[in-house]
């Protein structure tokens, strides 16, 4: 509670920074708040910002401007920042040590070809210490678990938010708006498909209620639901998860994409994680980071 605490200042600290700007805060301390009613019941490591795609250059400059620094030895130029679809920043010098992670879209382009115009229309303010802020709405808060759960390869921790929100937040969802705001952002197949898995009676599920929003006798479906129960306990590892996940239930070339990405993300990405290196030498880094991580004891692709 302590610790979720802290965060909560660093993002009013944060959200004082971007008054001029159009901000929502997700995930966080809000999300433990609306699953569990208190701070005690998960600990969040990180604050998470959306910004509209054209105010995140800008909301990026507001915060360097007030001491906060870059994550990483990357530049602070618009043609570095440019490349990044979110960012980590560390508060300024002497202030609580909380990441702040700004994003410029909510879900994953890598994951999935997401219409970020129906995040925008479906936000809900709330209040924290004493300050208004924009928040997902509980639709689109169990549609972005979902598709938070995807991009980590169906990570512990990952399922086990999602498994909260359908119990707290399911019984009183408006189904057809969840329906919508599914299809025009993960898809509606992978949104029943991994709320089947989490809630059906599988070796991955958690024998949730039958909302029926969350079930369906299609055989896509089925099939989808019995491949990833029979295959991710097997695959431990991240780098291994992340793909088979993708693989089962986004279209082949996201798939790809996601496969090729975990080999090697991108030039931009791996300057910011090593700093100004060739790009061999960047690859060699990556691969010795991935090999350490998929090999570790344990490893079990937790998201922290």
């Amino acid at each position: 509670m302590l610790e979720n605490l802290r965060l909560e200042r660093a993002l009013l600290d944060a959200l004082e920074v971007l008054t001029s700007l159009d901000v929502v805060s997700f995930k966080g301390t809000l999300l433990t708040r609306r699953l569990h009613g208190n701070l005690s019941g998960r600990v969040s490591t990180d604050n998470d910002l959306l910004v509209h795609p054209e105010d995140f250059e800008h909301a990026i400059e507001l915060l360097l401007a007030q001491g906060y620094r870059l994550f990483g030895p990357i530049g602070s130029t618009p043609e570095r920042l440019g490349a990044f679809d979110q960012l980590e920043l560390y508060p300024p010098v002497g202030r609580t040590e909380v990441v702040l992670d700004l994003h410029r879209y909510a879900f994953s382009r890598l994951h999935f070809a997401a219409n970020e115009s129906s995040v925008w229309q479906n936000l809900e303010s709330s209040e924290l210490h004493g300050r208004l802020l924009q928040t997902f709405c509980p639709e689109l808060t169990l549609v972005h678990l979902v598709a938070h759960a995807i991009s980590h390869g169906l990570s512990e921790r990952t399922l086990e938010d999602l498994h909260t929100a359908m119990s707290v937040l399911g019984p009183s969802l408006d189904f057809e708006r969840t329906r919508a705001i599914a299809r025009q952002t993960v898809g509606l197949t992978a949104f029943e498909t991994i709320c089947r898995l989490v809630g059906g009676s599988s070796s991955l599920g958690r024998a949730l209620p039958p909302f029926s929003i969350l079930w369906t006798n299609r055989p896509s479906i089925t099939l989808r639901v019995r491949l990833l129960d029979g295959l991710l306990p097997r695959f431990r590892a991240p780098g291994f998860r992340t793909p088979l996940v993708a693989f089962v239930l986004l279209a082949p070339e996201r798939a790809l994409a996601v496969f090729a990405r975990a080999l090697y993300p991108g030039r931009a990405e791996l300057l910011q994680r090593f700093g100004s290196h060739p790009c061999w030498r960047l690859a060699f880094l990556h691969a010795q980071a991935m090999a350490r991580k998929w090999g570790a004891p344990g490893s079990s692709g937790r998201d922290e």
